[in-house]
Order: C-alpha cells, then structure tokens, then sequence
C-alpha cells in the first residue's frame, strides 16, 4: 500500500505572508497608476499571471520580477502558520506546491523558521498554475505515487479546486478565506494543528 503524500500550499497554509504581500503590492501597483487592491485580492495565482489579467500593457516578466524581488527583501511578519512544522516533520511523502516562485517560497521559509522539502513546485515548475490540476500532478509524481495517494493542502478556491481536479482528497484550510467562500473540499479545518489533532495516527519522525 502506497504511502499518502501530502501537498501543502505555502502561503496562508505554512506561513502567514499577508502583510508582506499587501506591503509588495502597495509599494507596486501606484508606480503604474494600479490600484492595489486588485492585486491584492488576486490570491493563489502566481505575481504573473496578476500583472497579465489586470495590466496588461505592462510586459509581465519585467514586473513580476520587480513584485517579487521587494517580496523576498521584505518578509518583516511572515511567520509559521499554527500546526506548519510539525506537518513538514512527519514521516509523509510531502511536496509544497505554491504559485509563488522558488526564490519568494524559500525566502518565506527561512523568515517563517521553516525548512524547505525536497520537491517544491513552484511557479516556474509548470506551464499552468491553480485551478489547473498539473502542479499537484507533478507534485505526485515527483514523490512518485499515485494522484489517489495523495491529499492537498489549500485555502485558495483556485487550489481546492486544482487538487478536485487532479483526482486527489483535499483539505481546506480556513485561514485566509471567509467559510462560505470555499466549496467542494472533503474536510475543513481552522489550520494544520487542528488537522494534525484529528489524524493523531499519522506516523511521525523519530522524537516527534
């Protein structure tokens, strides 16, 4: 019997990154004339792909580039989300999977005091992110199991609905978006610690 894997969101799932993101965003958008919110509000799609939806006449690897930058120098308050390291030490295949690039993911892990596993898909690992099943599809298989092997970590309805896409259980975790706001996962809860306290079973590294 495969092991389960587990594919865990980074941001508002691991780590609280908001203000960060919110100050990135604000220090942005009025350089164009933008109005911050938009892209604020533009949760679980990658810095990209906001720029080419809602600017685009600006060329978007030059701007995603200049957002992210600011958002690696500044992770003033980005933290460990309750239940976020314990999860990472459990003894489950386990991937990040995250619309962030691999330079913001890895600077929000060490600012939040967390490591970063092996397999970490990230904005530049695939041609498409959330809602589109592929990211949590090749995070399966670089764990090398099954998609039905495995369980998604998310808060974002693009999420919820990428890992319902790519044929896998999902846990929502309802840190960052208000109850209503999120349909079709197969189990709630307020965060990774409150998860961990009812999966108890879960096998743990040695001296967990």
């Amino acid at each position: 019997m495969s092991p389960t894997g587990l594919l865990v969101d980074l941001d508002g799932v691991l780590v609280n990154s908001l203000a960060a993101v919110v100050r990135a965003w604000k220090w942005w958008a009025p350089q164009h004339g933008l109005d911050p919110a938009a892209f604020i509000n533009a949760h679980g799609r990658t810095t990209r792909e906001a720029i080419v939806e809602l600017a685009p006449r600006l060329d978007p690897d030059l701007e995603a580039a200049l957002a992210e930058d600011r958002q690696m120098i500044d992770t003033a308050g980005v933290v460990a989300l309750p239940g976020a390291m314990s999860l990472l030490r459990l003894a489950q295949p386990l991937a990040i999977v995250t619309s962030s690039t691999r330079r913001v993911a890895l600077a929000r892990l060490r600012a939040a005091g967390l490591a970063m596993p092996k397999v970490v898909i990230s904005a530049e690992s695939v041609g498409r992110s959330k809602p589109d099943p592929g990211p949590c599809l090749l995070a399966a298989a670089r764990l090398g199991l099954e998609p039905s092997d495995c369980i998604v970590f998310d808060d974002s309805p693009a999420g919820i609905q990428g890992g319902k896409a790519a044929g896998m259980a999902v846990v929502r975790v309802a840190t960052t978006v208000s109850p209503g706001a999120l349909e079709g996962a197969d189990l709630i809860v307020r965060d990774l610690s409150e998860y961990l306290q009812l999966t108890d079973a879960l096998p743990r590294t040695a001296g967990e």
